[in-house]
């Protein structure tokens, strides 16, 4: 389990609301073993994969929330620049 973030930015702005979701499946597959894959784990996978693109937008936007208030910081903006390279 990944360790908990305590910075100030994450207690305001992510802790709160966190859901986690674990995958069932080692990641990643590929497209040929996901055709493997029974229909309702396929629809459970497209699922948790559309929550996670969710979730980093949400967190895209509270990380640029907390850069227009508190100013800018470079490992913030690094997160969101990655965020937006998985998305």
């Amino acid at each position: 389990m990944p360790a908990l973030c305590c910075s100030p930015f994450c207690l305001r702005y992510l802790c709160s609301a966190t859901r986690m979701f674990s995958p069932r499946h080692t990641h990643p597959f590929t497209p040929e073993e996901a055709l493997l894959l029974d229909p309702p784990t396929i629809t459970a996978e497209v699922a948790r994969l559309r929550h996670s693109v969710a979730h980093l937008g949400q967190s895209n936007q509270a990380l640029r929330d907390y850069l227009a208030e508190e100013g800018f910081d470079q490992e913030l903006a690094s997160s969101i620049d990655e965020n937006e390279r998985t998305m």
